[in-house]
């Protein structure tokens, strides 16, 4: 076995640190740029549009997607009822949220609430967080169920 040169005694290195950085780059959890810890769509009256509960912190600035699934329930299974496309957008921790805090702005979709009837729902939102590049991408998912009640 020949000993390495300077040059490949000086390259071993480099190529492990950046094997190391990408690895731990990977391992990161979404939660040290997005933590979202409560996400709550309230039962309402049929016709009104649905308030929502939602506590969330941006640790620090990234780019990202959301996407929102409301589902509805038709006998002993769930049926979509509207999904937004995937928005993309960036992230910053000075972003504020409106009050009142309402479905029609979380989906982005105007049209999903006034098209609800009476029922049981389901809503699953994912966002995607991109620290630095999409070749680390982490996923978050939350739901929360909520009725719509006829009068």
């Amino acid at each position: 076995m020949r000993n390495l040169t300077r040059d490949e005694m000086f390259g071993l290195p480099v190529i492990i640190c950046l094997v190391l950085i990408v690895a731990m780059r990977f391992a990161m959890p979404a939660g040290l740029w997005l933590d979202i810890s409560d996400l709550a769509v309230h039962d309402t009256a049929h016709g009104a549009i649905p308030e929502m509960t939602w506590d969330r912190n941006i640790v620090r600035p990234f780019d990202g997607s959301w996407q929102v699934v409301i589902r509805i329930r038709q006998g002993d299974g769930w049926v979509t009822h509207c999904s937004t496309p995937t928005n993309f957008r960036p992230y910053l921790p000075d972003s504020a949220l409106p009050v009142p805090l309402r479905l029609d702005w979380f989906t982005d979709d105007y049209e999903c609430y006034e098209r609800m009837p009476c029922g049981e729902y389901d809503m699953t939102a994912t966002w995607r967080v991109w620290p630095g590049s999409m070749l680390f991408e982490r996923a978050v998912t939350r739901g929360a169920k909520f009725s719509v009640v006829c009068p």
